[in-house]
């Protein structure tokens, strides 16, 4: 083994009584007496002899990635954080990061986080939570108030449960909400209807 026989000398070891045993585990792995470093060590090679297969290093990433809490990807997204075994050839174990969720909802919403909001800003998604307010910059469309007979808001863009029916004016859109399907009408519709019918009651029994 070695340089083998160089000059006057050879570098020799004893011959390891394993080896006459030949492959284990199906072809995959060697008997020996003692496995090496990068060798796991498994059994039917008979007695004091151990059955040596070459770890999987993959298999061994995936293992302490999933333990702690990742999953393996090309690269983290700008929601992720390493764990684990972290980067290494090519891969990454990736979980998800501290506020994750307030990042991932609030960008859903158009907006981004910060300690607070400014003047000029409205909360949107989880709002305020935490350390944190997920904030975008005030609707110009707001003021135009509701549309579509009550129950619609007067938004520049729809949220994501929201149907864009109509508009209220130049660049804004009528945003009414959604439910499998049906339009849900707000409850401050049937409150303003019941006025009205109230007033109409009134002015048939109390004619001028």
């Amino acid at each position: 083994m070695g340089l083998g026989c160089t000059g006057s000398y050879c570098c020799c070891v004893s011959k390891d009584v394993c080896d006459a045993h030949g492959d284990c585990s199906h072809g995959r792995g060697s008997c020996r007496t003692n496995c090496r470093a990068w060798e796991k060590q498994l059994g039917g090679c008979g007695d004091n002899c151990k059955c040596c297969v070459q770890i999987d290093t993959e298999s061994v990433e995936l293992e302490a990635c999933m333990k702690a809490g990742g999953s393996i990807k090309t690269q983290c997204s700008s929601v992720e954080k390493e764990v684990g075994p972290g980067c290494s050839d090519g891969h990454c174990c990736c979980a998800p990061a501290d506020g994750a969720l307030e990042i991932s909802s609030c960008m859903k919403e158009g907006g981004t986080l910060k300690g607070s909001c400014a003047a000029t800003e409205e909360e949107v998604g989880l709002g305020c939570t935490g350390k944190y307010c997920c904030c975008a910059p005030s609707d110009a469309c707001a003021p135009h108030g509701y549309c579509a007979d009550g129950r619609g808001s007067c938004r520049s863009k729809c949220k994501s449960w929201e149907k864009h029916q109509g508009s209220c004016g130049h660049h804004c859109k009528c945003c009414v909400s959604i439910d499998n399907g049906r339009m849900l009408v707000p409850m401050h519709y049937f409150s303003d209807l019941a006025t009205q019918l109230t007033s109409e009651g009134n002015a048939i029994n109390n004619p001028i």
